[in-house]
């Protein structure tokens, strides 16, 4: 259920000043440069030409703990979805293709977190959430940090079909997720194109 609803207009200006000196975009590639608060890290990967327009918002949900603060990469060009509690705004469209990383709020402190225990964790909640879902896990290293994999493929709630890739690594002792999701169609290299973005990440200490 949508909580604090009020608050979302009055995030306007903050999201406007977050987009010029926390986030900004490189002229010579597609590369996006973002820092995130909580982690105390800055984030930089080059992503698909196709993702061109970022948006920031703050998730807030019944329980406090899963308030989560949320970067997205989308399709300027294809419908916006962003989570908003248990549901989802969207505009227009009802095809998506996204990069997605978020954090939660300074006030919460997370169990240590452990790479197998994640990807185990995660497989069984996709499993019991959809049917006829295919998920596969994987491992990989990037800039010798070990990130644990999950690619799920399922049938779209809007039209088509689901894919979705999530990579998970260890930061500052809590669990950070990269995630990549289309479900527009002829898109058989979607994971392999994600992953190639995964390789360029940067993650540095302090901005």
């Amino acid at each position: 259920m949508l909580r604090r609803n009020d608050n979302i207009k009055n995030l306007t200006p903050i999201l406007v000043w977050l987009v010029i000196f926390s986030c900004s975009k490189r002229k010579e590639d597609n590369r996006y440069d973002l820092y995130l608060t909580y982690y105390k890290h800055s984030i930089s990967i080059n992503l698909p030409n196709s993702l061109d327009s970022l948006n920031i918002w703050d998730n807030f949900s019944d329980n406090v703990i899963d308030d989560r603060r949320c970067y997205r990469v989308q399709n300027s060009k294809l419908g916006i979805m962003m989570e908003s509690g248990m549901f989802y705004n969207i505009k227009d469209k009802t095809q998506f293709e996204q990069f997605t990383i978020s954090e939660p709020g300074v006030f919460n402190k997370f169990a240590p977190f452990e790479l197998k225990t994640w990807v185990l964790n995660t497989k069984q909640l996709l499993k019991e959430e959809r049917a006829n879902i295919e998920v596969k896990t994987d491992s990989l290293v990037i800039n010798k940090l070990k990130f644990g994999v999950i690619k799920v493929v399922s049938p779209s709630y809007y039209e088509g079909i689901d894919k979705s890739i999530i990579l998970a690594t260890n930061l500052n002792g809590e669990l950070i997720e990269f995630v990549f999701y289309t479900n527009l169609p002829n898109r058989e290299n979607f994971f392999n194109e994600a992953v190639a973005s995964m390789e360029t990440l940067e993650i540095k200490s302090g901005k």
